[in-house]
């Protein structure tokens, strides 16, 4: 088995992953719309006309056919393509409202750890092709934040995660709760196969990659940043990050202890 910080076995979670990526797969939207108006169809697209579209758009070249919001062609972690809103979903979704109440979670937190941040801080202005959820500043550092509450590859993780990298910021996901389980189900099927020959081991093994910092946030069980052997609140996360006491070990994120303080060793 592996753990996401409470014991799950191993195939009863690929077997509740599949089927809740079935299940999303029926409600992505494969309809938008470009500059004028005609529709654009996500499943008549071959695959490499797909990746062309991904390559060369343009925020603003197409729409979204629920709503006027741009659109985004993304392909789901089973290599199916679909249109997604640029920021946030239509208002009433639930992955909009989780998006905005970590935003402000996040941003409280850090405002009461003496941090100001920056909400949807956009890079283009100085020549970077991104939008951060949350931006901030600490000692010369450049931290960002991404909440994420929609779909994404394990492969368009890393390509986000290597540009903010490119850019000299440091990059950390926090995910609701369906693309949490989704990804480390793609995350440790990648270990399986790539250090663990397509065996389970006898002792089971831990999902995460190290080259992608990722955690839940979880908003309806009291706003707390959960994975495998990490289970804190939002603020020790956060300052977690800034002690730079985050670390990865054997498939797990975790959380290394403070270090004393001096001051107060010598009262």
């Amino acid at each position: 088995m592996f753990s996401t910080g409470h014991e799950i076995d191993a195939p009863d979670l690929v077997r509740s992953t599949e089927a809740s990526c079935a299940m999303l797969i029926s409600t992505m939207a494969q309809i938008a719309y470009d500059g004028q108006k005609c529709p654009v169809v996500a499943s008549d697209l071959s695959e490499a006309h797909w990746e062309e579209l991904k390559q060369t758009y343009q925020v603003g070249d197409l729409t979204m056919a629920c709503c006027d919001g741009a659109a985004i062609p993304k392909t789901s972690i089973n290599g199916f393509p679909f249109f997604a809103h640029h920021t946030d979903e239509c208002a009433t979704a639930p992955e909009t409202i989780w998006h905005r109440e970590a935003k402000e979670l996040v941003a409280m937190a850090l405002h009461d750890l003496g941090i100001e941040c920056q909400r949807e801080q956009d890079g283009r202005p100085h020549g970077w092709s991104w939008i951060a959820d949350i931006h901030f500043q600490f000692a010369g550092r450049d931290i960002i934040i991404e909440l994420q509450h929609s779909p994404q590859t394990v492969k368009e993780y890393k390509r986000r995660h290597e540009r903010y990298r490119q850019c000299g910021h440091e990059c950390y996901w926090l995910l609701y709760e369906p693309r949490f389980l989704t990804i480390i189900n793609a995350m440790s099927r990648i270990r399986l196969k790539t250090e663990f020959g397509g065996n389970i081991p006898a002792g089971g093994f831990k999902p995460f990659l190290p080259d992608i910092p990722v955690a839940l946030l979880d908003t309806e069980r009291g706003n707390g940043i959960r994975g495998a052997g990490m289970h804190c609140s939002i603020p020790e996360f956060l300052r977690a990050v800034i002690d730079k006491r985050l670390y990865w070990e054997n498939g797990a994120w975790l959380i290394a202890p403070r270090e004393p303080d001096p001051a107060q060793g010598a009262s």
